[in-house]
């Protein structure tokens, strides 16, 4: 990021991969417009484009509910992942909407590959009383639970947050949250312009985020 900076950039868009933003807020102190995708800043003041991830695992995890399952799991990634952690809230949300308590031993978090959370899923099916339907944050724990679904033949219901290329050829009932990634990016690049050109004009407005909106999507229905 120093580099950046040193090359006189006019402008730059980060994914932040963790919590840890010192980097952009330096970048940002030098007087570099700095935009966010996916995630808020932390310790420093700047656009953003956010997905609505709270939004999303609601409405998919309600979805579930509305089909009678009230045994609902979840699978996700590390807590210190912002979409994981505001996915898992809408979920959470989702089981007190419907008056239903959070069981924490139907929650696996941490899982980062499809292999772990196969066995994350695998888990969760071998319990005594197991979830009826599972909720996955992120496509590579929805594929983890597809596989661990198929090797056991368990009749459970499948709901994910983000769509991927052959989620139609699954051959089972599946729930997907949706959103226009193009949108995302598109969205973050107009955010940036307006700051070169505030920058360049002497002016400048307050920081604010930007919330693009989620949908449902349903496959093998």
């Amino acid at each position: 990021m120093a580099d950046l900076v040193a090359r006189r950039v006019d402008g730059i868009i980060a994914v932040p991969a963790g919590s840890d933003q010192r980097h952009l807020a330096a970048a940002a102190a030098e007087g570099v417009p700095v935009v966010l995708a996916s995630r808020p800043p932390e310790g420093f003041d700047a656009d953003c484009v956010l997905v609505d991830d709270f939004g999303g695992a609601r409405a998919a995890t309600a979805r579930l509910l509305a089909r009678g399952h009230r045994r609902v799991g979840f699978l996700g990634s590390p807590p210190a992942v912002y979409t994981g952690t505001e996915r898992l809230r809408g979920y959470h949300a989702a089981l007190a909407d419907a008056g239903l308590p959070t069981r924490a031993g139907l929650v696996r978090q941490g899982q980062t590959e499809p292999a772990e959370a196969e066995r994350a899923a695998a888990e969760l099916l071998a319990l005594p009383e197991p979830p009826t339907a599972l909720f996955c944050s992120n496509n590579r724990n929805t594929i983890g639970a597809f596989r661990a679904l198929r090797a056991t033949g368990a009749d459970t219901a499948l709901a994910g947050f983000d769509d991927f290329e052959l989620a139609d050829a699954l051959g089972l009932p599946l729930t997907l949250v949706t959103y226009d990634s193009d949108e995302l990016g598109c969205a973050a690049g107009r955010l940036l312009m307006e700051r070169i050109r505030e920058r360049k004009g002497g002016g400048g407005r307050v920081p604010a985020p930007v919330l693009l909106p989620t949908g449902l999507v349903e496959y093998g229905r």
